[in-house]
Formats: structure tokens, C-alpha cells, sequence
């Protein structure tokens, strides 16, 4: 759902990727790889208890996430 100014989430994460390439910065891109969406029922109701907010489980998932894209690297 766009937001007042018209943008959606994804608007952002394109903009934060578009200036970081810009300065050559590396970007973990979350949205893509938290494993964490709404749209998916049951990913929703055991990680995200308001339905968009990681819960204390969904915030373990983020991390490993994050901590596997950094071990990557």
C-alpha cells in the first residue's frame, strides 16, 4: 500500500541501493533476503505478530539472515 507521498517500501529500497552503488558502498539487501513477508500466511502469523513487524522470532530469522550474507562476503 503506497504511503502519503506515494511510494511503497520497495521505492526506498531502490533508492538506498541506487545511492549506494553510487558510492560504491555494499548493500545487504534485507527486503529481499530477510525471509520475512507479509504475503505469506503462515510466515506472517509465526514471525510477524501485528503482520509486519518481526516478532522475537522473526527477529532470530532477520539475523541469521543477515549473518549469513556477511559471512558471504
Amino acid at each position: 500500500v503506497p504511503n502519503a507521498q506515494g511510494h511503497v517500501l520497495n521505492d526506498y529500497r531502490n533508492a538506498i541501493k541506487d545511492v549506494a552503488e553510487h558510492y560504491s558502498i555494499a548493500v545487504i539487501d534485507t527486503y529481499a533476503m530477510s525471509g520475512l513477508t507479509p504475503f505469506i500466511e503462515s510466515v506472517k502469523v509465526t514471525y510477524m505478530d501485528d503482520g509486519l513487524h518481526p516478532n522475537e522470532a522473526g527477529h532470530e530469522l532477520f539475523a541469521n539472515n543477515i549473518y549469513g550474507q556477511v559471512e558471504a562476503v
